[in-house]
């Protein structure tokens, strides 16, 4: 009766030393998954710093519209631009 205990307490150990070595190999495994996540992380945040913001795009169109304004005014002036009349 007790071989057959020792036996199944033996079988139980050395599952339970696969599970571990499983565990181990799957956290080495997120080790690295985790690494390459952190370097995708600092590549996006780098590129996304240099992307315009809303306020620089805010200016370069005011400056666009003020240039186009400004043309049209002086074509105005100028005489270039009268409007059609009908007959």
């Amino acid at each position: 009766m007790l071989e057959a205990r020792v036996a199944s307490l033996e079988a139980d150990v050395k599952n339970i030393r696969e599970n571990v070595g499983d565990m181990k190999s799957a956290l080495r495994d997120a080790g690295k998954d985790l690494t390459e996540l952190k370097v995708s992380h600092a590549t996006l945040n780098e590129r996304i710093s240099h992307l315009p913001t809303k306020s620089y795009i805010g200016w370069w169109i005011s400056g666009g519209l003020t240039v186009a304004v400004a043309a049209l005014t002086i074509l105005s002036r100028l005489g270039w631009l009268v409007a059609a009349t009908s007959k």
